[in-house]
């Protein structure tokens, strides 16, 4: 179970919930994923076999720390496109077929949790990313892309280590609307992409490096333990890995229309954003044509 250590100065959005165990999940969470909750399952734990993830040879052959894989609903045993990464890295059929049996086993004991946690979903694409690599003190952020994404996801993330993930977090989304407002000019509100607009006021809050953001803004602390699961949407909380080896990111892409309430999408959240603060200085608002 992680050990959550909350500031008093920053609002907390963490919720345990005991609704998720090894058997199942007896509902959706869509609601306060949505909503920018950050959701742990303390009586959930994920079937994996740490002994093995923890002797992967990432140091002799590299290109392993962070592998993403797409993932069949019907046969979790196909790895079609990571064949052909193990093969243009010349991976040992033995350690490949290790990797793939591991990951399959994975698949197949979580994958209908991942699903009940994000009852009433559709899932549009079906990506697995396997960070088998150490990060220490990155920078806090809120994902960015320096491209619109048009779809929503369903973001779940597990302890791959022996060692406990230990993640900051801090201001949310509508914290940052709120603080960043006042610094943009009229023509950032009017002019610029939203994928541009979002970079603005997402990164550069908390600088480009530790010695910009270093306690600038207060922040919580999680302990993640091993096989601890927890959901986040990472486009709404500003967090950080403080220190982590291996974990996992179930990265389920959702059609837009498909959210329980679409206005909560990253996009359609920056530009009512947009509408506000144009609004606010008298200005006219037109909506814009790239928005979700």
């Amino acid at each position: 179970m992680a050990t959550i250590f909350k500031n008093p100065n920053l609002q907390d959005y963490f919720l345990l919930s005991d609704e998720v165990d090894n058997n199942g999940a007896s509902r959706s969470f869509t609601r306060e994923y949505e909503d920018g909750k950050v959701i742990h399952f303390p009586k959930l734990k994920a079937d994996l076999d740490f002994d093995f993830w923890d002797t992967v040879p990432t140091d002799t052959y590299p290109a392993l720390k962070k592998l993403g894989a797409t993932v069949n609903p019907k046969n979790f045993a196909e790895f079609r496109k990571m064949d052909e990464s193990f093969a243009a890295m010349n991976l040992p059929t033995g350690v490949a077929e290790d990797l793939k049996r591991h990951m399959s086993r994975f698949y197949e004991s979580i994958m209908p949790i991942y699903e009940g946690v994000f009852g009433g979903y559709e899932f549009s694409k079906r990506k697995v990313v396997w960070r088998l690599t150490e990060t220490l003190n990155e920078n806090m952020h809120i994902d960015a892309y320096k491209q619109e994404n048009p779809n929503h996801f369903a973001r779940m993330f597990i302890n791959l280590d022996t060692q406990p993930r230990i993640w900051q977090t801090s201001l949310t989304i509508d914290d940052i609307f709120r603080i960043r407002a006042p610094e943009l000019t009229d023509a950032q509100l009017r002019d610029m992409t939203p994928a541009k607009l979002w970079i603005e006021l997402a990164t550069h809050t908390f600088g480009a490096g530790t010695e910009q953001w270093w306690d600038s803004y207060p922040h919580h602390v999680a302990y993640f333990e091993p096989g601890d699961v927890w959901i986040v949407d990472s486009r709404q909380v500003a967090h950080q890995i403080f220190y982590g080896r291996r974990a996992i990111s179930i990265d389920f892409s959702v059609p837009t229309e498909k959210m329980h309430n679409p206005e909560r999408q990253y996009l359609n959240l920056l530009e009512n954003f947009r509408k506000t603060e144009l609004e606010k200085r008298g200005l006219e608002y037109v909506q814009r044509s790239d928005a979700a």
